[in-house]
């Protein structure tokens, strides 16, 4: 598992489940945008864009409980730009995208076990 679910649980307590559904929305979208943005700054050799939006994708994982790669990309949100290769970028990118479809899996078993509609 990618999620911690004691994230999850605390966060639903925190905000209810209602609002819950909907923040997680705004997460399919966030996760979307974050990758590409990865993607594309990548693309345009912009290693200071890369790190802006790899502090952007450690929020959203973090909030929804990917600890681990939230740690990753705080990392390469906060190193020196000369730190970061473009292999090593690239292999950060690829992993945001199987975590995320991953704890999206997670999380939606979790919604329809856990959450009355």
């Amino acid at each position: 598992m990618v999620v911690d679910m004691k994230k999850i649980d605390s966060l639903i307590e925190e905000i209810g489940e209602k609002s819950f559904i909907e923040l997680y929305h705004i997460f399919l979208e966030e996760v979307s945008v974050v990758v590409e943005g990865m993607r594309n700054s990548l693309i345009e050799n912009n290693i200071t864009a890369f790190q802006g939006w790899a502090h952007r994708g450690k929020t959203t994982a973090g909030t929804f409980g990917i600890m681990q790669l939230s740690k990753d990309l705080g990392y390469y949100a906060h190193c020196k730009p000369n730190k970061i290769t473009l292999e090593k970028a690239q292999k950060l990118v690829e992993k945001c995208e199987k975590e995320f479809i991953l704890a999206i899996d997670e999380i939606n078993d979790y919604i329809r076990t856990n959450i009355q509609k």
